[in-house]
């Protein structure tokens, strides 16, 4: 089973992957303090946070490692027909506000009921190239896991296929859930991959904000937040 060194180093890892992420501009710690993004502008991952980030290797480049991220938390913002003109009006004055000023133009247009916003939990799947700093979003074949917050993932030996387990579907600690899935790296361009669901006998009971690490053989789930009925929630 995996040392409490490789557990370690597993942690450190992924928090250095999403300090790359920030400096490049990949927007995944969502925040007060960032600027709110719409559907129409979308040109990488909304801001978000707690999503799940790894490098992945695709089966076309042996020699070329991708950043792939998953889920999370953030807001959805909808540009909506009311108030003096149409919603394509809006849009429009949008994308014609300084950068700058756009974040006030924003909040004036919420107050008027033009733009509306609400807490959301993302279950879209993007790629980032360091080489080209390109965000494409993955192309997926078949079924997906549903959007959830602080799953837990790894990724496998030859570095082509993540592994998925639990996570959040809603705020409350009462949406944890216990499923396990993997992702697997495709031929194709623009990048593609395949969800499918692994079918398991007596698993972990669903948590949130757990760690996930694997060797050759075996899958190890370490901690996180649960829920119950009779307890509440639990850790």
């Amino acid at each position: 089973r995996p040392s409490a060194r490789r557990v370690r180093f597993a942690m450190a890892a992924r928090r250095a992957l999403l300090a790359a992420l920030c400096l490049l501009g990949a927007h995944v710690g969502a925040g007060a303090h960032h600027e709110p993004e719409l559907e129409f502008m979308a040109k990488r991952p909304f801001c978000r946070k707690s999503p799940e980030i790894h490098q992945l290797r695709w089966q076309d480049e042996e020699d070329a490692n991708r950043v792939v991220i998953f889920g999370g938390k953030g807001f959805d913002w909808q540009v909506m027909g009311k108030g003096h003109g149409s919603k394509k009006d809006h849009e429009e004055e949008i994308l014609d506000t300084p950068p700058k000023h756009r974040k006030e133009v924003l909040e004036e247009m919420v107050e008027e009921g033009q733009v509306k916003s609400q807490a959301t939990m993302f279950g879209d799947s993007w790629s980032f190239d360091t080489r080209t700093r390109l965000w494409t979003p993955l192309t997926i074949q078949g079924p997906t896991p549903i959007a959830r917050w602080k799953p837990s993932t790894t990724v496998t030996n030859d570095g082509k296929t993540l592994i998925l387990f639990g996570g959040c579907n809603s705020t409350e600690v009462s949406g944890v859930m216990n499923d396990l899935w993997k992702l697997d790296t495709e031929f194709g361009y623009p990048r593609q991959a395949r969800w499918t669901r692994l079918r398991s006998i007596n698993p972990p009971r669903p948590r949130r904000g757990h760690i996930t690490v694997a060797n050759s053989t075996h899958l190890v789930v370490v901690g996180g937040k649960g829920w119950s009925k009779k307890k509440g929630t639990e850790v």
